[in-house]
């Protein structure tokens, strides 16, 4: 089959969106099925920041909407229009805070990771960090997201510097910036490399349905063996 007629372009809001023939999917198709499976009520343009789309990509591509000329892209979608909250993202003004917030801020404080959290209200861990963490800001204007967060930041000072210390980092939502900048502070710039180069690969153990690409891998060589890490030294 010729490459023309296995895949048919089309251009929609600006967006280039494509038809794939005998049943293919964009490859971003199936996190953006699991980020919905996991959590119910994340809207697609969650979803499709999380994935690299427009929100209009995940509609046409979940739900099955069809585009404008009325051609649908999935036409056995897994989920319905329904299933999404109708709305852009709310915005909260004079120091409101996210419905979930203090129920949310409950959990954390009795041990829950901002995963779990996050999987019960519909929302990223990111994005319960942000909220429940003092001193996190706003990428755009730098502002403090909440500057009545209670939450201390994760200090490391004392701690081996581990696997599982950094996978903690990891599921209580911390961004790569965060936690190298945190490892940075702590044990210095030389450790803070290392764990930037391993951090790929453990948020890919971690979440197996995320593609990491190591291009200086050849032939059969296997994944990297991370058992050791990095360990503290005196």
């Amino acid at each position: 089959m010729r490459a023309f007629e296995f895949l048919t372009e089309y251009r929609h809001i600006g967006v280039r969106h494509k038809k794939y023939q005998d049943g293919g999917k964009p490859d971003w198709y199936d996190k953006a099925v699991q980020l919905k499976t996991d959590n119910p009520r994340m809207n697609a343009v969650e979803i499709g920041r999380q994935v690299g789309v427009d929100q209009m990509s995940v509609l046409y591509w979940l739900t099955g909407k069809p585009i404008n000329n009325g051609h649908i892209f999935n036409d056995n979608p897994p989920f319905t229009q329904k299933d999404f909250p109708i709305g852009p993202p709310k915005t909260y003004y004079d120091g409101a805070k996210p419905e979930w917030y203090d129920q949310a801020l409950q959990m954390a404080k009795a041990g829950e990771s901002f995963t779990a959290i996050g999987k019960k209200f519909g929302v990223t861990h990111s994005t319960i960090g942000q909220w429940l963490v003092k001193g996190r800001k706003q990428f755009t204007t730098g502002k403090l997201i909440n500057p009545d967060a209670e939450l201390e930041p994760r200090k490391i000072r004392g701690q081996k510097l581990d696997v599982n210390l950094i996978n903690s980092f990891i599921k209580d939502g911390y961004t790569d910036a965060d936690i190298i900048e945190l490892v940075a502070d702590e044990k210095g710039d030389k450790i803070a490399g290392q764990v930037r180069d391993m951090l790929p690969v453990l948020r890919q153990k971690l979440q197996p349905g995320t593609q990491v690409i190591d291009k200086t891998r050849t032939g059969s060589m296997r994944d990297p063996d991370i058992t050791g890490f990095v360990q503290e030294t005196s």
